[in-house]
């Protein structure tokens, strides 16, 4: 993102503490950082970062199997394939998480970093989006791949899908899931 100074009159500037912000000033701006007051321009220099508006993706989930949930994932022209546990009604560690809109947000944590966690999930935290390839390698995260494989349920290539995802999409985005209800034996 591109990082611009814009001045704010004193007037306004001083209303900081009364419930203006900056989104106020400027809807599509972040405060990245306030310098001190310039007595001789009597105006308050902010620096931001202008925000892009979040992507919106889809998940849309087209094979439930005893082992693992399948869906794809698509956002503008970026496009991959998903792994998730199978439903059982979102019991922590062991199923997928529910249908519905989330927000999506960076995530690093000691075993993962740089990865995107899913958040506001109901009586779940800590849902990623990781790389893996099996079911055995998420307890309710998302693995993303650019193939799967239906007869054993797996992605492939989930590191790279991954870091493409990120490049494309960053790791702030607006995720809906969906299903398509088809239940494969």
């Amino acid at each position: 993102m591109e990082e611009k100074t814009f001045y704010v009159k004193a007037s306004v500037a001083s209303a900081v503490g009364t419930g203006i912000t900056l989104s106020d000033i400027n809807p599509m701006a972040r405060v990245d950082r306030w310098s001190r007051h310039s007595a001789d321009r009597r105006d308050y220099p902010i620096q931001v970062c202008e925000s892009k508006k979040l992507a919106d993706v889809t998940h849309d989930r087209f094979a439930y199997l005893d082992e693992a949930t399948i869906g794809v994932l698509e956002a503008d022209d970026f496009t991959c394939f998903t792994l998730e546990n199978p439903w059982l009604e979102n019991q922590v560690n062991i199923s997928c998480i529910p249908e519905g809109e989330y927000k999506c947000d960076p995530f690093d944590g000691n075993k993962y970093k740089g990865v995107i966690e899913i958040t506001d999930v109901v009586d779940r935290t800590a849902i990623l989006f990781h790389a893996g390839n099996y079911p055995r390698e998420t307890q309710g995260c998302i693995l993303v791949g650019s193939g799967y494989d239906l007869s054993a349920p797996s992605v492939s290539y989930s590191k790279n899908t991954l870091a493409e995802l990120i490049e494309k999409l960053g790791r702030e985005f607006e995720l809906d899931i969906r299903s398509s209800r088809a239940v494969l034996d």
